[in-house]
């Protein structure tokens, strides 16, 4: 990555990882800046709700944009112009799930946690994340749920909000496939180098993006245009008609990795009452509140533990 000349260099060229680069050194510049310039910071909060209510307009009028796509596509090629579509979805589908059970379901074993009872003690919020393709809309009540079963507030309140950041797993996924599936798609091989190279723009720019549904092929197309590799972003033509498909899978992916970063990370500080945990997994209710449990409620749920 090369650096930029002047501070509007990039987003006048439309470099994605420059404008990021700026982005941060400003935005550490605002917060160590005293006083702080508060009318600098109002203005930039009106223009960030401006342009939220832009990719609003967009986000509206993008399944309009993927059925034109779509239906351009199979009338120019046929049907059968859809199966290496149908491929890519399917191989996303099936790595997620073999991610979840695989390398979550390990994590969850070796903590003494069982898997599929935590996702259906959380299957309300993965439907919603299911449905609406970004996991932020059940952060709130997610917390709650993980506090109910037995991580401490402090807890909860640090890892989950990090991981929403941080841990995106299925959008990593879903990111590494869509560069794969263009290369092949278009012949255009990448070497060992470039593959690395991506993956480690991406590693940066997919960071913060859990909250707005979509945002993974916006990211895709900004790491395309920040990388010299030979696959152009105009290729990305081929991934609008199917991307709406594969939100789900990366949104609920991240999300039960999050989830599971969550439990996981409390047990191992101290913070996870295993106790309150085994209850509300093998019940799928909330203990009540201690001041109104016995002596011997708190003994059989200590004994449940055990086991």
């Amino acid at each position: 990555m090369s650096f930029p000349h002047h501070g509007l260099a990039p987003y006048v060229q439309g470099e994605g990882v420059q404008v990021l680069f700026v982005g941060l050194l400003f935005g550490f510049a605002l917060m160590l800046s005293r006083p702080q310039p508060i009318k600098l910071i109002e203005v930039l909060e009106d223009a960030s709700r401006a342009m939220f209510t832009v990719v609003g307009f967009i986000m509206r009028l993008a399944p309009i944009a993927a059925f034109g796509a779509m239906a351009f596509t199979v009338g120019r090629y046929g049907l059968i112009s859809l199966v290496p579509l149908m491929k890519m979805i399917l191989t996303v589908y099936s790595t997620s799930i073999l991610f979840v059970i695989g390398v979550l379901g390990a994590v969850t074993w070796c903590a003494g946690i069982p898997l599929w009872k935590l996702l259906n003690y959380t299957k309300e919020e993965i439907l919603v994340t299911f449905g609406t393709c970004s996991s932020e809309a059940v952060m709130p009540q997610l917390m709650k749920k993980l506090e109910a079963a037995g991580c401490s507030k402090s807890s909860v309140g640090l890892v989950l909000p990090a991981g929403y950041a941080f841990n995106l797993d299925g959008t990593c996924l879903y990111l590494t496939l869509a560069v794969v599936f263009l290369s092949q798609a278009l012949d255009l091989p990448l070497s060992f180098a470039d593959q690395v190279e991506i993956i480690l723009i991406l590693m940066v720019m997919t960071k913060g993006v859990a909250g707005v549904a979509g945002i993974g092929f916006v990211t895709l197309a900004a790491t395309l245009s920040a990388h010299s590799s030979k696959i152009p972003v105009a290729g990305l033509a081929l991934l609008v008609g199917v991307d709406r498909f594969m939100q789900e899978a990366r949104a609920v992916t991240s999300l039960i990795g999050n989830i599971v970063g969550t439990i996981v990370i409390s047990k191992w500080a101290g913070e996870l009452d295993m106790a309150v945990l085994h209850h509300v997994l093998i019940n799928g209710a909330p203990v009540p509140e201690l001041t109104d449990v016995g002596e011997p409620v708190l003994g059989q749920l200590q004994s449940q533990a055990g086991d």
